[in-house]
């Protein structure tokens, strides 16, 4: 799932590297550069659907009420996601972490997962909550890890994937 807003040039660069991804969900935080168009030119396969509030949980939540793996990997496309880094979250997986990041915005986690994390629905809209709602900004990751930990799910970080190649 890869979280997008006026970000059609890292696009042309991040799709063609994405085919180990069985599904490409992206989420389009109302871009005006072209990154929808980019995005079906080159991944005319991909699940495209439109951001229904603002900021990087909304994003999330929006991409994983579409998507239908097992395994979901996250990224923003502005860039700073070493995608490298995702086979080695995707190897943590199978080998027993439920939930596993780090390489800039990468994060890999089952899907089962997604009921812990508590996300505002993205269907809400703000008019129906009458302000911003918590949870639609960059304090998702927080909120993710800390439910995560309150019910005791193996979360894996990718300095300690560092360590144990070192």
């Amino acid at each position: 799932m890869i979280a997008a807003k006026n970000e059609a040039r890292n696009l042309e660069r991040i799709l063609p590297r994405l085919s180990w991804a069985d599904e490409i969900v992206i989420v389009d935080g109302h871009s005006v550069d072209g990154t929808v168009e980019v995005a079906r030119r080159l991944a005319p396969h991909a699940k495209i659907v439109r951001q229904t509030r603002r900021g990087r949980g909304n994003a999330l939540a929006c991409g994983l009420d579409a998507a239908s793996g097992d395994i979901i990997v996250t990224f923003d496309a502005d860039g700073n996601a070493d995608l490298a880094t995702a086979a080695l979250l995707l190897a943590e997986l199978v080998d027993g972490a439920d939930f596993a990041r780090g390489g800039g915005s990468c994060c890999a986690f089952w899907t089962d997962l997604v009921a812990h994390f508590g996300l505002p629905s993205p269907q809400t809209t703000l008019a129906d909550s009458g302000t911003t709602i918590w949870g639609d900004g960059a304090e998702v990751a927080d909120i993710i890890g800390a439910r995560i930990h309150a019910v005791g799910l193996r979360s894996v970080e990718l300095a300690d994937l560092a360590e144990r190649i070192a």
